[in-house]
């Protein structure tokens, strides 16, 4: 499975234009908001995130990413690079679409 991270510059609009299949990265300057679409699969919600027992979880910002898996860690790493460069260190959070 391949992870394909992509940096945008800017974003016009709102998050109603996010796919409801995909997982976006955004930094609004004070957190950067991991926004996880409605239609992303199971399996890959499982492969990236720790889930909790029951399903679906109430509180997605209490999602933490799967370090276990190669691309939760690939994604873990990414995240890192993100905060790192970061002036201000933002706060990761998880949102659902």
């Amino acid at each position: 499975r391949r992870l394909k991270l992509l940096a945008l510059q800017t974003l016009q609009g709102s998050s109603a234009e996010f796919e409801s299949d995909q997982i976006y990265v955004v930094d609004d300057r004070s957190l950067l908001w991991l926004y996880v679409g409605r239609a992303v699969s199971q399996e890959l919600l499982e492969e990236l995130f720790v889930l909790p027992a029951q399903a679906p979880f109430e509180r997605p910002a209490d999602v933490g990413v799967r370090t276990t898996t190669p691309l939760g860690r690939r994604m873990q790493l990414f995240l890192d690079l993100l905060v790192a460069d970061a002036p201000q260190k933002p706060e990761l959070r998880v949102a659902g679409v």
